[in-house]
């Protein structure tokens, strides 16, 4: 009885699994990575560590809220310091969240169907579980593949992604969970995300804002000065321009 229960339980470990490994994105070192809040407020999150994986940070996104958007944007010398497309960016992420209401509810409702998984297994057995869960996800499953389908071109999603995305969320089932973030991380804008974060930080916030900022560029020229010493000028450059008046101890 009890390798039973092991067994049947491993099943939702499994799926359990998937979900959690798929809020682990890796997000290029020259990308500012931005969390939505439960208040739809975006906050800039700053990775210090050395640890890379193909050339990129890896950042654990909120598995409890897959619910809550994540954008990333570019953040390097070359993105240009322009308010106007940070403006133009502002405007865009709003209009996206908007849209992701229908979208935010059905990964709200397929999050708590795969962890009512295990309650329900034993309660009342694997397959009385799995006879309650499957249906209701392939609702949600269809729910939002209509809404993708209706809504393509304005969540900037071409036939391939479109395909990708109905695809993996058909054979991994705990992808439905995370449609609002892997759907956000896809978007792509022009403006920079450190000008952005500065631009729309609370005034409570600004000042770690600016510190996190001032390490980030400091530790990219200290990679730089490694192997390119020239473009170390750029990058102070770079930093002056975001933090003109700022003057911070090491």
């Amino acid at each position: 009885m009890l390798n039973l229960i092991t067994t049947e339980h491993f099943f939702w470990l499994v799926v359990i699994g998937f979900y959690v490994a798929d809020c682990v994105k890796l997000i290029p070192r020259d990308r500012l990575l931005l969390s939505e809040n439960i208040k739809g407020r975006l906050i800039p999150i700053f990775s210090f560590h050395d640890f890379e994986l193909r050339g990129s940070r890896v950042y654990f996104l909120n598995f409890m809220a897959p619910f809550l958007c994540a954008f990333n944007l570019g953040c390097g010398i070359d993105k240009g310091l322009s308010h106007t497309k940070v403006t133009r960016d502002a405007r865009r992420i709003k209009l996206f969240q908007k849209r992701m209401s229908l979208l935010r509810l059905i990964s709200m409702t397929a999050l708590l169907l795969i962890f009512s998984g295990p309650i329900l297994t034993y309660n009342f057995g694997f397959y009385s579980a799995v006879i309650t869960i499957v249906p209701l996800h392939l609702a949600l499953y269809f729910c939002m593949g209509l809404i993708l389908v209706k809504n393509r071109k304005k969540l900037n999603l071409n036939s391939e992604k479109l395909f990708s995305i109905l695809f993996e969320s058909l054979v991994v089932p705990a992808y439905v969970c995370n449609i609002v973030q892997r759907l956000s991380l896809m978007q792509s804008f022009t403006g920079n995300g450190y000008l952005y974060s500065l631009q729309f930080a609370n005034a409570e916030d600004r000042k770690e804002i600016e510190f996190c900022i001032y390490r980030k560029i400091e530790q990219e020229i200290n990679i730089s000065a490694a192997y390119d010493p020239v473009i170390v000028a750029d990058f102070e450059s770079y930093r002056a321009a975001l933090l003109p008046n700022k003057t911070l101890m090491e």
